[in-house]
Formats: C-alpha cells, structure tokens, sequence
C-alpha cells in the first residue's frame, strides 16, 4: 500500500513538472529614493515562443508594512529586441516615505510564479545626478615643502 501511494505522489509531482511554465523573474533595476514615487525594472525570462502579454504579470508594492493602492501602481511589459525576454516596469505614483520598500512581483495566469524584492531606499540628495559622469578618485603625490 506504501509504494502504491509513493509511485502516486511521485507521477503527480512528474506531471506538474511537465506543465509548469518557463517564467524567470529576474533581477530589479532601479533607485528607490525617499520623496520620489517608485520606478523599477524587473527583467523577465520567457521560454522561445512564449508571449509576454499572456502571462498576467501584477506587482504588490508595501512602503514599510504599508500596501500601497493597487489603483497607484502599474506594471508595463516592455520587449526586449530579438530575445525571449521582457522588461517588466514597475511604477507607483505613491511618494516614498518609508527606507524600506518590498515589492511582490507575479507573473503567470494559472500557476503563478512569485518574487520577493526587498530595497533599502535612498534619500534623493545623496544620490549623484545621472548626467554627471563618475570619475575614478585620484591620489596625488605628496608635494616636496
């Protein structure tokens, strides 16, 4: 009786194996920053001939233990070109008030497939301007007196 449930249980697991989907959430992109509203990245791998538009992708977005409206936050699909895979942008016009923010991204419509991203925001003015190059620090040389 034993081995009759053991061969049940492990062709159940192989079949679920089999018709789960191809989905990678990867990792985010993006600055959190303290007095701005939230703009992230999430870089989704797709398997060959799978469309991005069918995969029902949904993001929870908690300032501390704060859940954000779901009615300020949205997720757009951008497509990478000539690659299996999608640029997931995430956007809230909630401001950040909180040095934590965690983000519970989804994807998938029948077996979901989910991420946990935890940020550690910035303030806004210890961040260096985006147009201004980063140059290397130099050390110069003791001047003789």
């Amino acid at each position: 009786m034993l081995e009759h449930k053991s061969k049940i249980v492990g062709l159940t697991l192989l079949c679920l194996a089999f018709s789960s989907a191809a989905l990678t959430l990867g990792r985010v992109r993006g600055a959190v920053l303290i007095g701005q509203p939230l703009e992230l990245v999430v870089q989704v791998q797709l398997e060959a001939g799978e469309d991005a538009s069918s995969q029902c992708f949904d993001a929870d977005v908690f300032h501390a233990d704060t859940r954000q409206d779901a009615s300020r936050v949205r997720v757009a699909l951008e497509p990478v070109a000539q690659s299996p895979k999608v640029n997931l942008r995430i956007t809230s016009s909630a401001i950040v008030d909180e040095p934590v923010v965690t983000v519970y991204v989804r994807g998938g419509c029948g077996q979901k497939s989910t991420r946990r991203y935890v940020l550690l925001a910035d303030l806004a003015s210890e961040v260096a301007p985006a147009a201004t190059p980063l140059v290397p620090a130099t050390t110069a040389a003791p001047s003789a007196a």
